[in-house]
């Protein structure tokens, strides 16, 4: 009897190994519906080709579908004595399959950074992202060489590497670049790209812009406008500590300095105020410095106590 479990266990083995063939493993055991019925396994989770972006609950769907297919079979009696080793082999066979499959189907990279937090993430290619306060990008590693693409919603400056075309989507447009740096800012209706290095090209549903280094675009009324001039230095300065925004509006300032510092901006000014442009420096490394010059930029008084930071026009 022993001799007869090891020799019904040494096919099995030999074949998912690939040591036999699949007419020998017929041959090779006495129980040939055994082997049939562990093949419907097999090819069912062989037959699973899920898209590359299939979420983890379609994943699982399918998987279970598939595990409940493979094991129909005809209505038969199956004799008692049939060695109960077999089906140990096929739900642990099915069970690690159906893990590495679901593995491989959600092989999508998410990051994430609260208020005054910043993340360095290198891509499968050492590209490089910085990822700014208060944003989030996304990513699969699954075929990451042949379509380069993140999914980016609030600000990040990409160091690309050479290689396939490398695209970063926004709610507000996209930004497709060969190898180059650049940094893109889009958050809500704001949308601002400019080209450190290379060349990129930035497009939206209404016109597209060709930025080389020093050009920088922005999104008026809905329409990206022709590209500007801008201190390459001060392209990703908020890595260093430093913050410029060139030709935002005052709430944009406000958004940012709650971003970077984790505070609530209070005020009573109005829209036309609000959305008055100009070019706002910004120290994150301090706070005091960024109010200050904010409501000099501005010409607006200024307060801070605590968390709270209360701009107001000036006492005549």
């Amino acid at each position: 009897m022993q001799d007869k479990e090891r020799h019904n266990n040494q096919w099995e083995q030999d074949w998912l190994e690939g040591n036999l063939s699949s007419e020998d493993a017929v041959r090779s055991t006495e129980n040939a519906p055994d082997f049939h019925l562990l093949n419907k396994y097999v090819n069912g989770y062989r037959a699973m080709d899920a898209p590359e972006k299939t979420s983890k609950a379609e994943a699982w769907n399918m998987l279970e579908a598939k595990i409940n297919e493979a094991s129909k079979s005809e209505t038969k009696v199956i004799p008692i004595y049939r060695n109960t080793w077999f089906i140990g082999i096929a739900a642990s066979f099915t069970l690690i399959l159906g893990a590495l499959y679901l593995l491989n189907l959600t092989q999508e990279i998410r990051v994430e950074t609260g208020f005054a937090e910043s993340e360095m993430i290198y891509l499968p290619d050492s590209s490089i992202i910085h990822l700014n306060s208060d944003s989030k990008v996304s990513y699969s590693e699954k075929g990451w060489n042949k379509n380069r693409e993140i999914q980016l919603s609030g600000e990040a400056f990409f160091e690309v590497k050479l290689g396939s075309n490398f695209a970063v989507n926004t709610n507000n447009g996209t930004v497709e670049v060969l190898g180059t740096s650049f940094n893109v800012r889009s958050r809500t209706n704001t949308f601002n790209v400019a080209c450190k290095t290379g060349k990129v090209r930035v497009s939206n549903k209404e016109n597209q812009v060709i930025l080389t280094p020093g050009l920088s675009t922005r999104l008026k009324k809905g329409v990206l406008i022709e590209p500007l001039e801008v201190s390459v230095k001060s392209i990703d300065s908020w890595r260093n500590g430093e913050t410029f925004l060139d030709g935002s509006t005052l709430q944009d300032a406000f958004n940012e300095l709650e971003r970077i510092f984790n505070v609530k901006v209070i005020h009573e000014l109005p829209q036309a105020e609000l959305d008055g442009t100009g070019t706002f420096y910004l120290d994150t490394k301090s706070l005091s410095e960024a109010v200050q010059s904010i409501g000099l930029t501005k010409g607006l008084d200024s307060n801070v106590d605590g968390k709270e930071v209360t701009f107001s026009y000036k006492l005549k």
